[in-house]
């Protein structure tokens, strides 16, 4: 994989949007997670997401239409989930787009709003 795959191990951010920026497919081959803000902010820059169904991902991410879950600890599955993405540019698209819509939900105006309703109905009870 040497002149292909590149760890750059943790960067600012700008350099990270940078390279949300020039990427396609958004990859986290987690073995535990709860809901990843890295998975939101790569799915918020439109990219497609390949992840573990780990944690609370399969509540949120709906594998072949926001992007593709593969098992933890698959190597195959990564492998075939990955062949298909860039074999299939149309589809990939696809998913960005959908996992875009997706990472709507967690932008802060949303959240905040939503969290206002739930104490506020809590309060007046």
């Amino acid at each position: 994989l040497r002149g292909r795959v590149i760890l750059r191990g943790w960067v600012g951010d700008d350099a990270l949007y940078e390279l949300y920026r020039t990427a396609d497919i958004f990859v986290l081959p987690s073995w535990i997670e709860g809901m990843p803000n890295s998975l939101i902010e790569g799915m918020s820059s439109g990219l497609c997401p390949v992840v573990t169904n780990v944690g609370i991902i399969p509540d949120f991410l709906c594998d072949q239409k926001h992007g593709l879950l593969v098992p933890p600890r698959s190597v195959d599955a990564l492998y075939d989930a990955l062949s298909i993405l860039i074999k299939t540019p149309d589809l990939r698209v696809e998913y960005a787009q959908a996992a875009y819509t997706l990472s709507k939900q967690f932008d802060k105006d949303c959240v905040i709003s939503e969290l206002s309703d739930i104490i506020e109905s809590r309060v007046s009870n």
